[in-house]
């Protein structure tokens, strides 16, 4: 897509397979975060979810419903949490337009070759490495047909039909190559290209031309790699004798605080409005990070897609050539950091990222009252002393729900003084929160942290009256209801356990099972023995009120 100037790059996304904590209704948007921001800096911009599947029932009636056998994330409105995936699905759609705009901005070009398989990256066969260049330098690759469009700029730039333009470009590491390759490659170096080369080819591919082609291919090859651009060295070698900085670098342990994940990024340039840089990383705790970027002279700004925010960096300083920025993430974290505006000065007047300081702290203890919706087993009041996972309780109700469930406490306060703020931190919750304070709702929490700022509820008020709804996923309803298992409906063995056989008569008849049982689905992913997943609002919840220093 990049060579051919091609806008978008789809790909079947957030797949899972019934193995493991994958498929099965476990995955949540906030769990396949990191993976989606990963793959965006790989280039991909536009999201096909995998799957969703049609679901004939109108009403809600049979749920989870509808399978795609034993595959996917089930990413459909039968899914208990599909109501809050808005801000979700906003942040992706605000991350692929950003993505898709401009052009990306790479330093080596890798031609493939022309095997079958190539050297492309293609991992049914091939049998050479993968393209790949240090940290911090962006590539992409290209085949045969765009090889033959190259052509050089006024830099020593090989430039690509959609327009990109690279430092090098870099040639499989094989003895094969095509004479009208290697003329191009001739002609590409003669007008100022720096070519890697590790290995001079000596004969053409098939039978053309045999036996001489193999000798005119070896006298032009001479001739190419005698040029001083012709490099036979490392590609990271080419770049550094081409004097080309990384693109992106950021000072942290490496590949070992992050689950073996670097920090990860990919470059933009939209023309006459700035460049753009999308930086994401895999962190389980929030953290902080300085990063730098191949940029001087302008302002850098954070574009925050999750909250739809824009404002300066706070701290930033130009050094060396380039433009240092101190980055905050909360888990799963990511940031736009846009380059737009020119650069009055060469730093910014803070030098510490700016942070909230809680001055008091409040511990929010039980009893809470939960009430739980009205024909899925769970009593439709309980008082929880404490804050305890539903699997854990006694009720079997309560210990097998999947679904919403509200919790309500009145809880007195000190006023605030002033500059004072006052956040609400829910602590651990399985899986997502919907908070309102004396009636004012306040944003879906999908991800840690789950805290949020109720101070204009809070104003001129002795009290906060907290309704926090509590949404989980459907596999220990699943589990309970395989608990009530007969012959209501028809299974057959299959891959990852059982496969239904037909609707049963009582769906097409629009009953509910005889059995008793809450759910329905085409495949029966979970057994009366699995482990049940951690719900509900953990905790612990306090009341923290803040001061900006």
């Amino acid at each position: 897509a990049h060579v051919w100037g091609r806008r978008y790059v789809a790909t079947e996304s957030f797949t899972a397979n019934p193995g493991g904590e994958s498929g099965r209704w476990q995955k949540t948007p906030f769990g396949i975060k990191a993976q989606g921001d990963r793959v965006f800096t790989h280039g991909v911009n536009r999201i096909v979810y995998h799957r969703f599947v049609h679901q004939p029932w109108a009403d809600g009636k049979y749920l989870p419903g509808m399978t795609m056998g034993k595959w996917g994330m089930h990413f459909d409105r039968t899914q208990t949490w599909w109501p809050l995936a808005k801000d979700w699905i906003t942040y992706q759609s605000r991350c692929q337009f950003l993505l898709q705009e401009g052009r990306v901005v790479a330093d080596g070009l890798f031609y493939c070759g022309e095997g079958a398989p190539n050297d492309g990256g293609n991992t049914d066969g091939a049998t050479g490495k993968p393209a790949t260049l240090p940290y911090g330098y962006n590539w992409d690759v290209c085949a045969r047909d765009a090889l033959m469009r190259l052509t050089v700029d006024a830099r020593g730039r090989v430039v690509v039909p959609g327009g990109v333009a690279y430092e090098i470009l870099i040639l499989p590491a094989c003895e094969t190559m095509g004479l009208d390759v290697l003329r191009k490659i001739d002609a590409l170096a003669a007008a100022g290209a720096t070519v890697v080369g590790a290995v001079r080819p000596t004969r053409t591919p098939g039978l053309r031309g045999y036996p001489a082609a193999d000798g005119e291919l070896q006298a032009l090859a001479a001739k190419v790699w005698a040029r001083p651009n012709v490099l036979a060295c490392t590609p990271d070698e080419a770049l550094a004798r081409r004097g080309v900085a990384p693109d992106f670098v950021w000072t942290g342990k490496r590949g070992r605080d992050f689950g073996g994940n670097d920090v990860v990024y990919i470059h933009r340039d939209y023309g006459s409005r700035g460049e753009g840089y999308f930086v994401a990383m895999p962190n389980p705790q929030e953290t902080e990070i300085e990063v730098s970027f191949r940029q001087t002279g302008r302002v850098p700004e954070l574009w925050d897609a999750e909250r739809g925010t824009i404002r300066d960096a706070p701290v930033w300083r130009t050094a060396g050539g380039r433009t240092h920025v101190r980055l905050r993430f909360d888990p799963s974290g990511s940031v736009f950091v846009m380059f737009r505006r020119p650069a009055t000065a060469t730093r910014s007047a803070r030098t510490e990222l700016p942070r909230a300081e809680t001055v008091r702290s409040q511990c929010v203890e039980g009893p809470w009252t939960v009430s739980f919706p009205k024909g899925w087993g769970a009593p439709e009041k309980a008082v929880f002393p404490s804050l305890v996972s539903w699997p854990d309780s006694a009720d079997d109700g309560i210990r097998y729900f999947s679904g919403t469930a509200t919790y309500a406490k009145r809880v007195k306060i000190e006023r605030l003084r002033l500059g004072e703020r006052l956040v609400l931190d829910l602590g651990d919750v399985k899986d997502f929160a919907e908070v309102r304070v004396n009636g004012k709702d306040c944003p879906v929490l999908w991800k840690p942290p789950f805290r949020v700022d109720v101070t204009d509820a809070a104003k001129g008020r002795a009290a906060l009256d907290l309704r926090i709804r509590v949404t989980n996923r459907w596999p220990n309803r699943l589990i309970g209801d395989d608990r009530l298992y007969a012959e209501d409906c028809a299974w057959r063995k299959a891959d990852f356990r059982e496969a239904i056989v037909e609707l049963p008569q009582w769906v097409k008849e629009g009953k509910r099972s005889p059995t008793g049982r809450h759910t329905f689905t085409t495949w029966k992913h979970w057994n009366r023995d699995d482990k049940l997943l951690p719900s509900g609002l953990l905790g612990p919840v306090a009341l923290r009120t803040t001061r900006e220093r």
